[in-house]
């Protein structure tokens, strides 16, 4: 090695080959479905299982991570990307800033590390189920209320310090959402759910603890501008009364719009 004259270049004992090997390894996957090109439009075959497209074997090691973007790669049908990479950077903010320098830090980062992979593997598997439901549209616009449900409910949980309440991308640690938006997800892959009103009522009940934004509600016709006064009734579901939501949402200075 000394001969080469490379400072890049080291000799690794075959011993250490093995875990070198699982750190850079990664998962190659597809987008999520078959696609084929019929009367000049693109359309999709079959669904493949839901993963994202690249995943890295090894996301966070003895004083070192990669962030959610670097670690995972997922089709951008929802733009969650950045998403996704911010929700982690926030994680390692306060793990820097709570555990730095402490034997609780080696493990926060594997939980970290942990919780980041599994909501790409998540979000992969919304993607997967849109995509196989793309030739039924009703399927698909009502599949999305899950995304949307927990993005909404998460988005206003911070703006009235309810943090807690939902800590995870897509709702994956609210017990009473979790498990509704799987097996959804399976359910439209396999080509189990075709009746898209069905579909539609399921989807409302499985959505109702984190639905805060008046979603499918069928009159709406899935045009979703603000309206606070879904928030204010659904207040109880953020740990709020309706009245004190109603008062929190008249001086909070993120709901004052500009009047005309």
């Amino acid at each position: 090695v000394e001969a080469l004259n490379d400072p890049y270049t080291i000799y690794l004992p075959p011993q250490d080959v093995e875990g070198f090997e699982k750190q850079i390894r990664g998962t190659f996957f597809g987008i999520g479905a078959e696609v084929d090109v019929h009367d000049n439009r693109l359309r999709v075959v079959s669904p493949l299982e839901g993963s994202p497209a690249w995943k890295a074997g090894v996301m966070a090691g003895e004083n070192w991570c990669l962030l959610p973007s670097a670690a995972a790669f997922v089709d951008p049908l929802f733009s969650s990307g950045m998403s996704l990479t911010l929700l982690g950077i926030e994680r390692l903010g306060r793990l820097f800033g709570e555990c730095w320098s402490r034997p609780a830090f080696a493990e926060g980062l594997q939980e970290y590390a942990k919780a980041s992979l599994a909501e790409a593997d998540a979000t992969a598997n919304l993607v997967s189920a849109s995509y196989a439901s793309f030739s039924n549209f009703p399927l698909f616009t009502n599949l999305s209320m899950f995304y949307f449900a927990a993005a909404s409910y998460s988005e206003m949980a911070r703006r009235v310090e309810k943090n807690r309440l939902i800590t995870r991308f897509l709702g994956l640690d609210r017990a009473d959402f979790a498990p509704s938006f799987w097996e959804a997800c399976d359910r439209l892959r396999s080509g189990e759910a075709q009746d898209a009103s069905a579909f539609a009522e399921e989807v409302a009940r499985a959505i109702a603890p984190l639905n805060i934004a008046g979603l499918s509600r069928p009159e709406k016709r899935n045009w979703y501008g603000v309206d606070l006064e879904d928030t204010i009734q659904s207040a109880e579901k953020l740990n709020y009364t309706p009245d004190a939501m109603r008062s929190l949402i008249a001086t909070a200075e993120w709901a004052q719009f500009p009047k005309d």
